[in-house]
């Protein structure tokens, strides 16, 4: 599988905006409370590398439902992308040895 950290970037920061939307009326309600807890390095940590990851998840989750929708209700958009594809096959076939329809998977990441 191709992944790259584009991919931590383009899926983190939606799931890292909305949990912080979330948390923070909350930090702001119980401010008083929050700091009469002890400051614990490990779990600090630990609670921002889950909440780093839960935001990528979140970000993913929200891009599925996004373009769902968005494929769904437009037909236009499949037109566009089913002409952006032939000029990419095109543009495959003249320069570079790859051939195009093989592997669905490095298709994607051509097209991408």
């Amino acid at each position: 599988m191709n992944f790259d950290t584009k991919y931590l970037i383009r899926w983190g920061i939606p799931g890292w905006v909305f949990i912080m939307l979330i948390s923070l009326p909350i930090l702001f309600l119980y401010h008083d409370e929050l700091l009469k807890f002890k400051i614990d390095i490990s779990k600090t940590l630990g609670l921002f590398v889950s909440l780093a990851f839960f935001g990528v998840t979140i970000g993913y989750i929200m891009q599925q439902i996004h373009f769902s929708n968005r494929w769904s209700k437009n037909k236009q958009i499949i037109d566009e992308a089913a002409r952006m594809i032939n000029a990419v096959e095109e543009h495959v076939k003249g320069v570079s040895l790859y051939e195009w329809g093989e592997d669905h998977h490095q298709d994607y990441y051509v097209f991408e």
